[in-house]
């Protein structure tokens, strides 16, 4: 499951695992690193949280690997909520309806960045020596 929390700046993406030996991966940048054109609008001080399953997400995306636009709604398909992709090509425009689940107040509240170590860095340089050469 990807979970997506999008506000007026800012949009995460969170992939939990099941298991802890598994990665995690948590994601948060600024919406106009991603969109040319960002409107957002809901009932929840303009905080939107959804929930899908990966595989069907990622096949979306990837069709819009060449687009030379894409326009992401959220709609009601058949009474099920879904992210709507329309990707425009060159040639043609594809429509893809992702089934999201949407998340409540709490969930989205109960989603935030997780607590990681300091990173250790280190680098092993060779000799000085071999550096002059």
């Amino acid at each position: 499951e990807v979970m997506i929390i999008m506000d007026k700046t800012t949009i995460q993406f969170r992939i939990s695992r099941e298991s802890m030996s598994e990665e995690n991966v948590f994601v948060e940048t600024a919406v106009n690193g991603l969109f040319d054109n960002y409107r957002i609008e809901s009932k929840n001080s303009n905080v939107i949280g959804v929930s899908a399953k990966a595989p069907i997400l990622v096949a979306a995306l990837r069709t819009g690997d060449r687009a030379r636009q894409i326009i992401v709604k959220l709609h009601k398909k058949d009474n099920t909520p879904c992210l709507k992709f329309q990707i425009f090509t060159e040639e043609n425009e594809i429509v893809q309806d992702v089934p999201v689940r949407l998340l409540n107040r709490k969930q989205i509240a109960e989603t935030e960045e997780p607590s990681l170590p300091e990173p250790e860095v280190k680098i092993h340089m060779p000799k000085i020596k071999m550096l002059k050469n």
